[in-house]
C-alpha cells in the first residue's frame, strides 16, 4: 500500500482538531484555574502538575501538555 492510500485511509490526530488541554481547561472552575495557573508562576514542576491534571481528567500525554504550555500558555 502506498503512503498516499495510507494517508487518505487515516483519521487526522485529535491534536489537528484543537487543544485537549484548553479543552479541559475550560471546564474548570475559576478556582481550580487560578491555582493551575499559580502553580506554573511558581516555578513548580511541570511534570507533577500534569500528573495532577491526568488524575483530574485530562487525558493528554506529557508532550502535549508541554506543547500546549509552550504554545498557548498557562491561560
Amino acid at each position: 500500500m502506498s503512503l498516499a492510500d495510507r494517508l487518505n485511509d487515516s483519521n487526522p490526530a485529535r491534536s489537528n482538531v484543537g487543544c485537549v488541554t484548553c479543552e479541559w481547561l475550560d471546564t474548570l472552575t475559576a478556582e481550580d484555574r487560578a491555582a493551575f495557573t499559580a502553580w506554573l508562576e511558581q516555578g513548580n514542576s511541570m511534570a507533577q502538575l500534569w500528573e495532577i491534571c491526568c488524575e483530574d481528567g485530562l487525558k493528554i500525554s506529557l508532550t502535549g501538555f508541554r506543547n500546549h504550555l509552550k504554545h498557548h500558555g498557562p491561560r
